[in-house]
């Protein structure tokens, strides 16, 4: 009997599959289509948030704290 090694990381996705990340606003223009305008500073703390998630939960399990963290108010 075969066994195969479970799935726990998108990293093992990626590279189990050959799937490649596409980052591209233009992707799925649903999420953003009839949306108000956020302002640089709100854009700026979005991308913080999306840089961490992407790197922690690229290689192993996502914890709360590491979204959390990007969204505190200075």
């Amino acid at each position: 009997m075969t066994q195969t090694k479970a799935i726990t990381t998108l990293e093992d996705t990626e590279n189990r599959f050959g799937f490649v990340r596409v980052e591209n606003e233009q992707f799925f223009p649903e999420w953003y289509e009839g949306l108000s305008e956020i302002t640089e500073a709100e854009k700026a703390s979005v991308d913080v948030v999306r840089r961490r998630y992407l790197y922690h939960r690229a290689g192993g399990d996502l914890l709360e704290g590491t979204v959390m963290n990007g969204t505190k108010k200075s």
